[in-house]
């Protein structure tokens, strides 16, 4: 694999300042999103900071009414997807053509579902379910039994592949690579359908089928903006639009009550919410088309309106945000915030990178270094959570203060190793 950056960020500087941007935004987020991760997992640090959490352990709506800051991570972070992937969509399209660009990302998203179900349904779930709390598989969601049949699939695949890789057979590192990449393949297709039946489930008053999760949610927000990516800014741009009426017209007019419960139960990621997570990819990609067209006048207004919208609708007429973006106000305030940011963090890499380092720090690698590997960081920072809020909740502050320390030390270094390998394992 091309070695892309080094450690010391010289070599970045012969990348676009755009590009260097948004590694630099992606890695500023998933800093604060592990970071927010470690902290959720020790009440110790949650209780000291009242003023930030509240008694159920919950980060308060601190940003704008219904929007906690833990949760603007995901959505932002779909956002940061739309800046690449749209713009690699087009090329791939202007090059190879619209079926086998539609064809490549279209699994490219399924593989992610279905890589989501293995760590979050499967991972967790035989973790948690089966060995730790002693449940008959039979007891268990039916999204969870998918997991963890997928999970038990992939380990000894996982395991040969290892095994290729230590012998240094190229021919048979292939073959179990695919091998992995089709069992998950399909494991996305299940799940997009177990996704559709969920919503049914829970609208006519069930529980749900328990397939919703982080990397579902950002697959399927891929996978829905999928016909649209090959669109131009304004098409781009249109859809996004669209979507967010018929999506809001939806919530507002379709006989789900109150507009506020129905959020807490369909509308929180799933089918739905995948629209909402498609809205962000499309602005994302219309932000990104409207940078390389120099259009900056163009860009800082339509960011501004962008993040207008939402704010009026939430403050001015009582719209509510469902929690981790899957509602059109929620997308586009992620959106607006994130093109903001990312014009700021672009000005920088433009105008001071190369003159004065970043921030004024010539070793400016930091942020690149958190971003290198994406899909690996967002994992390890929810598996990790996962096993501090089960095992080491209840830490005394001293502890779970130095456990952040390390932690969060220790991510770094695996992506600075990696980074200084040049591997980058990203969504």
């Amino acid at each position: 694999m091309k070695k892309t950056f080094t450690t010391d960020g010289s070599a970045a500087l012969a990348l676009p300042d755009r590009m260097r941007s948004i590694d630099q935004f992606r890695g500023l987020l998933l800093f604060l999103n592990a970071l927010a991760y470690m902290i959720g997992g020790f009440n110790a640090i949650l209780a000291s900071i009242p003023s930030v959490v509240n008694g159920k352990g919950e980060f308060l709506l601190i940003l704008l009414k219904g929007i906690p800051i833990d949760d603007i991570f995901l959505p932002m972070f779909v956002f940061i997807m739309g800046l690449t992937a749209c713009g690699s969509f087009k090329k791939l399209q202007e090059t190879r053509g619209q079926t086998y660009a539609t064809r490549k990302f279209a699994l490219k998203y399924l593989t992610l579902i279905g890589f989501g179900s293995v760590i979050m349904n499967g991972l967790a779930e035989f973790c948690k379910s089966l060995l730790i709390d002693k449940k008959a598989f039979d007891t268990i969601k039916i999204g969870d039994q998918l997991g963890i049949i997928l999970f038990l699939i992939t380990i000894p695949l996982f395991i040969f592949w290892l095994v290729t890789k230590i012998i240094k057979n190229k021919k048979l590192k292939k073959i179990a690579g695919w091998a992995i990449k089709i069992v998950w393949i399909l494991g996305g297709i299940e799940t997009v359908v177990l996704i559709a039946a969920d919503a049914g489930a829970k609208i006519v008053g069930g529980s749900g089928l328990g397939v919703w999760d982080v990397f579902q949610t950002i697959g399927f927000g891929g996978l829905l903006a999928v016909p649209f990516m090959g669109m131009n800014k304004w098409g781009k741009l249109t859809a996004a639009f669209a979507l967010g009426i018929l999506l809001t017209a939806f919530y507002h007019y379709g006989g789900f009550g109150d507009f506020v419960t129905p959020y807490k139960y369909i509308f929180n990621g799933g089918l739905f919410g995948g629209f909402g997570f498609a809205i962000a990819v499309l602005l994302g990609g219309y932000f990104r088309d409207v940078k390389d067209d120099n259009r900056h006048l163009l860009y800082w207004i339509s960011t501004a309106v962008v993040l207008a919208i939402p704010i009026v609708l939430v403050l001015g007429f009582n719209f509510v945000a469902a929690r981790r973006g899957a509602t059109p106000v929620y997308a586009f305030f992620a959106a607006g915030l994130g093109a903001a940011i990312w014009g700021v963090f672009n000005i920088i890499e433009k105008f001071f990178v190369p003159k004065y380092g970043f921030l004024g720090i010539p070793n400016y690698s930091f942020l690149r270094v958190w971003g290198g590997s994406s899909l690996l960081t967002y994992a390890l920072s929810m598996i990790i959570a996962t096993l501090l809020g089960e095992f080491a909740k209840d830490a005394s502050l001293p502890v779970a203060i130095i456990a952040v320390i390390v932690i969060m030390i220790a991510i770094y270094s695996l992506n600075h190793y990696l980074s200084a390998k040049g591997k980058h394992i990203k969504i």
